[in-house]
């Protein structure tokens, strides 16, 4: 329910390009931070949203009008170009 509400806002509020398609959500982001709590962007754009390499991290991908859990099939059909972002 929260993740169709927050796909619609995004939807209602933000223009077509800025709505987010994945969403990564846990507590191994904690180890891309900085002791200055910047974040360490590189680390992030390296593991992406690869279900293999974001360890405990939850994954979830817009997908109709609502966010849902991304996992590593819909990760090999993403790769194998069966999947229209």
């Amino acid at each position: 329910m929260l993740l169709q509400s927050l796909a619609e806002y995004a939807r209602a509020k933000l223009p077509k390009y800025a709505i987010p398609i994945f969403l990564r959500l846990g507590k191994g982001l904690s180890a891309a931070i900085t002791g200055t709590n910047k974040q360490q962007k590189h680390i992030l754009r390296i593991e992406g949203v690869d279900p293999t390499k974001v360890g405990d991290d939850e994954l979830y991908w817009l997908k109709g009008n609502t966010y849902v859990r991304f996992g590593k099939e819909d990760w090999d059909r993403l790769n194998a170009g069966q999947v229209k972002l």
